[in-house]
């Protein structure tokens, strides 16, 4: 995610906590997914304002990244089923 396009409250916050963030989704998804789901993740809550306005934004980002990389994995899931490789 490029922080140039974020206003500053969301620049400061993806700044201080993307590492953090980045941990979890390795966590929760796979290494390859990690980024991926952070960037979704962030880009979601600034495009519907959720993040500037939530009393935890923290959690509201966790809890975000934790869907993110659940749905991603589900997805990767489905493709390898559709292809005959489980």
């Amino acid at each position: 995610m490029d922080e140039t396009t974020m206003a500053p409250v969301e620049a400061d916050f993806y700044t201080q906590h993307r590492d953090e963030l980045m941990r979890f989704a390795t966590a929760v998804a796979r290494v390859s997914d990690a980024a991926d789901a952070v960037s979704q993740a962030m880009t979601e809550l600034i495009a519907n304002g959720a993040l500037r306005h939530a009393t935890n934004p923290r959690a509201l980002m966790c809890r975000t990244v934790f869907n993110e990389a659940r749905s991603m994995q589900r997805s990767g899931i489905r493709k390898r089923a559709r292809k005959g490789v489980v």
